[in-house]
């Protein structure tokens, strides 16, 4: 008998402590973000201007244990660039894996090195640590607008701050005039 209740307790517990991928951001986005591309692409004399969220940022996991930033267009054109179907799949679960970190590029497909780094270790303890109220206070300060701008000296900071904002549906934009990184709710 008790061999039995230890069984049943090692399987509860190991059921509950296996991981589940998170999804940062749903189907819908996905399909949202795939149609508007279409859209665009499909004008072939005409174009049309490019869709507001085609400049969103968006992070994509590369290999070396690299993150780089883009935009949707730029993902577009690394789907285009894939050479075999199976690779492919549809545009719309590409950008659906892409966008939730669950494919891992390869380098040689993204065109904007200066734009790829590594996670800053201790901010990634905070962010793992800590609630993202939290960590959305410790490193940004927020503005009347309901827009947040990061805190001063974080220049070094900034990426792996941009990308965990990314994962809780952030945006980060340079206003041209003043200069500030604003963040704001996500387009998605």
């Amino acid at each position: 008998m008790k061999t039995h209740l230890l069984l049943i307790v090692a399987i509860l517990i190991v059921s509950c402590t296996q991981k589940t991928e998170k999804e940062y951001y749903s189907h819908e986005v996905s399909e949202k973000i795939s149609k508007e591309l279409i859209q665009q692409f499909s004008h072939k004399y005409y174009p049309l201007p490019p869709p507001p969220i085609s400049h969103s940022g968006i992070y994509m996991k590369v290999k070396g244990d690299s993150i780089c930033k883009t935009d949707i267009l730029n993902l577009h054109y690394v789907y285009s660039s894939l050479h075999s179907n199976a690779e492919k799949g549809t545009l719309e679960d590409f950008i659906y894996n892409a966008i939730n970190q669950k494919t891992i590029f390869d380098s040689g497909l993204y065109f904007y090195p200066n734009e790829c780094f590594t996670l800053t270790d201790s901010i990634t303890q905070y962010y793992n640590r800590y609630s993202f109220d939290s960590f959305l206070d410790r490193y940004c300060k927020k503005q009347p607008d309901d827009t947040y701008h990061f805190k001063n000296n974080m220049e070094k900071e900034m990426p792996t701050i941009s990308y965990y904002l990314y994962l809780n549906d952030y945006d980060v934009n340079q206003d041209c005039v003043s200069g500030y990184h604003i963040i704001h709710k996500s387009v998605f």
